[in-house]
């Protein structure tokens, strides 16, 4: 009879439960394991796909320590990687699948609140990293993290939204105007109306949406504009 080795067991459950997803079923959730939310965060923010998973997973859970533990952590490269999932659906750059839980739209959209203030991550760090990811080589990241920027409405990302504007991906111009509208910073109005030279009928369209929702703050310099020598962008100032 072969002796039972308790260690052997217990290096083998470790190995399961740190293992990236992809070595194993990919349409089942494999066991979640009893790896604190606080050690998981470590380990994900090192760039461990299985500790990654787990954690995201009980954060769609609600699990408060798995919260506690994404805002606790004072390492930026755990919100890098949570953007970088987000936008393209990868974890410190490498390929990462995920249980089916976690491939929706819905979850995607919930792990995005950890970046609103009082939500998770700390404010600072989300404005670090957003502004950091907005020139990302990536436009799926950059298109994200414009996105983002406008709904976390930091005055400070007005300059790098309004750079935006002229990325050379319209996906990411897209939502930079689209972000600016929300920011709500009147510094941002000439901008926008700038970008109307040149826009299509969708960029344009969004262009006037921000400017819409600016309201007020917008007004002076619809008037000025209004006298351009472009028809188009008189046109929408007029509207």
């Amino acid at each position: 009879m072969i002796p039972n080795d308790s260690s052997s067991q217990i290096e083998t459950s470790t190995k399961h439960e740190t293992a990236p997803l992809e070595q194993i079923d990919n349409d089942v959730t494999p066991p979640i394991g009893v790896t604190p939310p606080q050690v998981l965060a470590q380990d994900a923010a090192e760039g461990r796909r299985g500790a990654a998973w787990r954690l995201l997973y009980w954060i769609m859970e609600n699990d408060p320590r798995a919260v506690v533990a994404v805002s606790s952590l004072d390492d930026d490269r755990l919100a890098q990687h949570l953007l970088e999932f987000i936008a393209t659906g990868t974890w410190a750059g490498k390929p990462f699948v995920v249980p089916p839980p976690l491939r929706s739209s819905h979850a995607r959209n919930r792990l995005r609140t950890l970046f609103m203030p009082g939500a998770g991550i700390d404010p600072a760090r989300t404005e670090r990293i957003l502004l950091k990811a907005i020139h990302d080589k990536r436009p799926l990241v950059r298109e994200t993290a414009a996105y983002t920027l406008g709904i976390f409405g930091s005055p400070v990302a007005t300059s790098e939204l309004k750079e935006a504007l002229r990325d050379p991906v319209q996906s990411v111009r897209l939502q930079a105007a689209k972000a600016l509208g929300r920011v709500g910073d009147p510094t941002a109005v000439p901008a926008l109306i700038g970008a109307l030279r040149g826009a299509d009928e969708q960029m344009g369209s969004q262009i006037f949406n921000s400017l819409v929702r600016l309201g007020q703050l917008a007004v002076p310099a619809l008037v000025e504009a209004s006298s351009s020598n472009s028809a188009w962008i008189r046109w929408h100032c007029m509207r």
